[in-house]
Parts: structure tokens; C-alpha cells; sequence
């Protein structure tokens, strides 16, 4: 203090009372944060201060209110400051905002006013789609298809889904067989991953089938699980059985019908001799 009184030159100084906060980025959020500060003048002697203060953060829009405060001598005001991180970044970002300015005192002294600092961090969300090519393949009774299921990563970090299928228990009674290439597969942000399903359709004897079937999938995000949240979505894909299985003959038992009609031609036309 007695250097201070030596010293006529106004000590301008700007805190924040938080050292950092979250933002949170996901789809329909803001992505604004907002800290509380103040600016302190210690004028000495100078009637009148004027400050002006601003702020950065890399690039993100940031905003100081106000902006221009007036000292009558030694004081201290409050401010506030917003920070706005874009839509969708990535968790593993983090922004220093510092907030600056200048003063004038007295209209013929200026000087920098001692700046403050903060860290801005991004609030982890999770987000998925999930997409066939070929979500309904018709199939002869007896056969195998394959189907090849993306999910998509649509949050802003590492995650790692779980498939399984809700209507096992009543497929296999149905006389159903169906396998999953693995039950889960982690994916980056961004990006996909993907699993085949394979479904083997009754090896029973058909004479003429034609029915649609639905395999119900469905996927769920172990990152929000581990988040205490719940992301979870279902998926559909159809098989449509059309035509006939004969045991030992395949998807050539159609041939087998076609020789028993021959023959019964041939049966019929020596009838007619």
C-alpha cells in the first residue's frame, strides 16, 4: 500500500469467480456459458476511470456485460461474461477465455487493465442413427440371409454400442435361427461401425409359404449408460418367405415340383392311350 501511494498511476484489476464451467453442445442446446466477475479501481487520486473490457476464447463468440464501466475513485462493479462453444464439439476440446481491456483516467493517463482467465470444457452427449441397405430381402423357406446393419456415431466422443435382438425367444419358436457377427462394436465420433445378422429361415416342409417376418434389433449406448443416462433405439428387418422347402432338396425342391408335374403328365397322356 505505501508503494501504491507513491504511485498515482490507477491499478485496474478484473476477476472471474469461477475457474471453469461446461458447455453443453449437443443438438437444440445453446452451447453458452456464463461466468460472474468484477473489476476493481484502486484510482489513487484520479477522480474518474473509464474502462473498457473484451474478451477471447480462440475463436468461440464471446460477449462482456458491460462492456464500459465509470469510476468516481476507488470502486469496484460486476460484469458478466458469455461464451458460446459451436454446435457439436468434439469432448476432447477445452478453450482458455481471458477477459482484457483498457482505462482512462483523468482524460490524459491510460494503461491495461490486469487481466483474468478461464477455461471453457465440453459436456460429453451421446447421439446415434442406425441404417440398412437392404432392411427387406425376400427369401425361399430354408434359406440363410445375411443383414448388414451401421451405427453411426453421432455424438462428440468414443462409444461403444450394444446390438441384441428383442424377439429371440419368439423367432426361435417360429423355428428361426438367428446369429450376430459380434454383440457390440465401438465406434469414434463421427464415424460407424458395423455388424452382420444373419438369419436362417424354418427348415420345415413347405409346400407354398408366403409370410412376413420381423426381427427386432436393438442398440444401446454403453457411454450414456456409464453416464447414468439411457440411450437406446430399436430397429426392424423383414424377411418375406415366398415359396415352397422340401427337406433334402433345398431351394431346388421348386425343380422337385416341376419333375412330379412332368410325371403326372406323362401318367396322365398314357391314361389317354
Amino acid at each position: 500500500d505505501e508503494a501504491e501511494a507513491q504511485n498515482p498511476v490507477p491499478i485496474v484489476v478484473v476477476k472471474l469467480d469461477q475457474a471453469s464451467q461446461e458447455a453443453n453442445v449437443a443438438p437444440g442446446q445453446s452451447g453458452v456459458v456464463t461466468f460472474t466477475g468484477s473489476c476493481e479501481v484502486r484510482s489513487l487520486g484520479v477522480e474518474r476511470v473509464a474502462v473498457s473490457l473484451s474478451a477471447a476464447a480462440g475463436g468461440w463468440a464471446t460477449a462482456v456485460s458491460p462492456s464500459s464501466m465509470v469510476f468516481q475513485g476507488n470502486g469496484e462493479q460486476s460484469f458478466t461474461l458469455s461464451i458460446r462453444a459451436p454446435p457439436f464439439t468434439s469432448f476432447s476440446v477445452s478453450q482458455t477465455v481471458e477477459v482484457t481491456g483498457t482505462w482512462v483516467g483523468a482524460g490524459v493517463m491510460s494503461g491495461k487493465v490486469q487481466p483474468a482467465n478461464a477455461r471453457v470444457d465440453v459436456k460429453q452427449y451421446f447421439k446415434m442413427s442406425i441404417e440398412c441397405s437392404k432392411p427387406y430381402i425376400q427369401v425361399n423357406p430354408g434359406d440363410s440371409v445375411p443383414f448388414e446393419i451401421k451405427v453411426w456415431n453421432e455424438g462428440n466422443t468414443k462409444d461403444t454400442f450394444k446390438f441384441d435382438i428383442l424377439n429371440l425367444k419368439d423367432l426361435t419358436q417360429a423355428g428361426f435361427s438367428v446369429q450376430l457377427s459380434r454383440n457390440k462394436v465401438e465406434v469414434e465420433e463421427k464415424g460407424y461401425g458395423r455388424i452382420t445378422i444373419t438369419v436362417n429361415t424354418p427348415k420345415n416342409w413347405e409346400i407354398w409359404e408366403n409370410e412376413i417376418n420381423v426381427v427386432q434389433i436393438q442398440i444401446e449406448s454403453e457411454g450414456a449408460q456409464g453416464m447414468g443416462t439411457k440411450l437406446v433405439d430399436t430397429y426392424p428387418v423383414y424377411t418375406w418367405e415366398h415359396g415352397m422347402y422340401i427337406p433334402g432338396f433345398g431351394v431346388a425342391g421348386g425343380l422337385l415340383t416341376m419333375v412330379l408335374a412332368l410325371l403326372g403328365a406323362v401318367v396322365l397322356r398314357r391314361r389317354r392311350f
